[in-house]
């Protein structure tokens, strides 16, 4: 006859076993694949997927809450992202506002807004980066209020150039034939100390579209130097 101790010990195994098994079965779900724009109150509680371009990023001390836009949409949703979740990224210094993610986690709800919580290595990675391909110029400038603050990589030829206190404004015209103009401004940069680059020459530029309240015209804001192409 087996004794108190060993029936005890044996209950304590196998609710150790039940309480994993349910884990592994729970953390194994297929999440439902959904598109922002249709997330919705009826998923509360839902493991999920999804992709859509992060359109802004706020590092705190044990997490990152990664705002996502889906394309061409004006659906948007919060991720609340673990540290360590983004730890496990190769190219975490690629997780900037324009990359293009997948998410996987539970929808939830604060403060009256959804949102998910990811919080399991392998729920979040990079589909493309934001500096992957070049932005035609007329796309941003159709769909401003979808790219602001978003980072971009621009190609086009140089309109004009000109030094505006500390800065330098450049006007940049597409080389796909587009009938549009991109100003560009490159904070701390006097392109009249090398004369580098010059009107007519093409050029790669990487910086963060905005609004130049100043100058009335949304732009590219970028701190590095152009690359003349």
């Amino acid at each position: 006859m087996i004794d108190e101790k060993k029936l005890l010990a044996i209950a304590v195994i196998i609710s150790l076993i039940g309480t994993a098994s349910l884990y592994l079965y729970s953390a194994n779900q297929d999440a439902e694949r959904v598109e922002i724009n249709d997330i919705d109150e009826n998923m509360l509680g839902s493991q999920i997927e999804t992709s859509g371009f992060i359109s802004n990023i706020v590092t705190l001390e044990d997490r990152y809450i990664i705002g996502l836009k889906e394309d061409g949409e004006n659906s948007t949703i919060t991720a609340f992202v673990d540290n360590r979740v983004l730890s496990y990224i190769d190219e975490k210094d690629e997780v900037r506002a324009g990359a293009e993610v997948f998410v996987r986690g539970r929808i939830d709800i604060y403060e009256g807004e959804i949102n998910m919580i990811v919080s399991r290595a392998g729920d979040f990675h990079i589909i493309d980066n934001a500096y992957s391909s070049f932005t035609v110029p007329s796309e941003l400038l159709d769909n401003p209020e979808w790219h602001e603050g978003m980072e971009h990589k621009i190609r086009g030829e140089v309109l004009s150039i000109r030094s505006a206190g500390e800065d330098t404004v450049i006007e940049l015209k597409p080389l796909n034939g587009d009938d549009c103009v991109l100003m560009v401004r490159i904070k701390g940069w006097d392109f009249t100390e090398t004369y580098s680059i010059s009107r007519g020459n093409v050029i790669v530029v990487k910086g963060s579209f905005e609004y130049d309240t100043y100058r009335g015209r949304w732009c590219i804001i970028s701190e590095n130097e152009p690359i003349s192409h």
